[in-house]
């Protein structure tokens, strides 16, 4: 005798919640201080000395300020503090076990790559097992991809961090030959990301990191915990047409946002807003061709671009506006 047994895809999807939230920006060393200072409209971008080949003497970035008791080093490994402290934050906001989570690093290393860093990670935070993404210039494709494991109930909680690892000069120098950096506005540094502004002149990079713990709401209703926001619906892409240079057209972020939204209202939207004109010209013509009369903002102003953790802390500024904000 032959049995079939058809099952609907559909019926096995979870729904995801965020339950817990990290953060280590030049905002802040914690959640608190970074929804604080994004409220107040703070720039956390400053100049620092650096001595660079390309001859500049400063060089403009957003550095996260941390006391003694929070700087450590482990093994010479950059960006491994913003990770802990985020990712310890996030745990303990939400109240889960680490022992029952899933971790997914989002990471730009900013020195030959060090794959050591998910071993001691996890192990600082106790978490049974890890996976590493790379992501150069950031994306939302761990968001999604941590989105993603839970929603197929393949982990029930997964723990994302992304993390902009301390920036050299080695990595400063790898990166300003691609013409997106801002050289320009040392004497003005608070204002030197220009989001949607024609007359920018770049981007400044960022260091720090941002945990985002992402769960089934069946999980987080049995554990009786808060619930910080639901994650609705998701669409990524890859088009494969560009690194920094999008079409003007914006044609992949039109078919995702058109995928995602399926017809529903929209208050607000956390653009990437990068400050680099071709990109954000691309990405302001996809957002009006698709959401109407809604609210468009970007953390990179604030944080400076921060590479790796980019995706999941515009993720986090969203969820924080729903949280606090109470936009619907």
């Amino acid at each position: 005798m032959t049995i079939k047994v058809f099952i609907h895809y559909s019926n096995l999807i979870m729904k995801v919640v965020i339950t817990g939230i990290g953060s280590v920006t030049s905002l802040g060393a914690t959640v608190s201080s970074f929804w604080s200072s994004l409220v107040q409209g703070k720039s956390g971008i400053s100049r620092i000395p650096v001595d660079l080949p390309s001859g500049l003497s400063f060089r403009l970035i957003s550095e996260p300020k941390m006391s003694s008791s929070e700087l450590f080093e482990h093994n010479g490994i950059p960006g491994l503090r913003y990770a802990y402290l985020a990712g310890t934050e996030a745990i303990s906001n939400s109240k889960a076990d680490p022992s029952e989570l899933s971790l997914l690093i989002d990471s730009c290393a900013s020195t030959p790559i060090n794959f050591t860093f998910p071993k001691v990670l996890k192990d600082l935070l106790r978490i049974p097992n890890s996976e590493q993404k790379f992501s150069p210039l950031g994306n939302l494709d761990s968001v999604c991809s941590a989105i993603a494991r839970v929603q197929s109930g393949l982990y029930e909680k997964v723990l994302l961090i992304g993390v902009s690892h301390s920036v050299s000069s080695y990595f400063y120098d790898k990166v300003l030959p691609m013409g997106i950096l801002n050289t320009q506005d040392l004497g003005d540094p608070e204002r030197a990301i220009k989001c949607f502004d024609k007359n920018s002149r770049g981007t400044v990079l960022g260091e720090g990191a941002t945990a985002i713990l992402f769960e089934s709401e069946e999980s987080a209703t049995k554990r009786k915990c808060n619930v910080i926001a639901r994650v609705e619906r998701f669409c990524r892409n890859s088009d494969a047409e560009f690194l920094l240079r999008p079409s003007e057209q914006g044609k992949g972020l039109i078919k995702a946002n058109l995928d995602a939204l399926k017809d529903s209202k929209v208050d607000m939207v956390v653009a990437d807003g990068a400050g680099i004109s071709e990109r954000d010209y691309s990405e302001a013509f996809a957002i009006q061709s698709t959401i109407k009369l809604a609210n468009v903002t970007s953390v990179k102003g604030y944080t400076g671009h921060l590479l790796g953790a980019l995706g999941a802390t515009q993720l986090a500024a969203g969820a924080l506006c729903i949280e606090n904000v109470r936009i619907k």
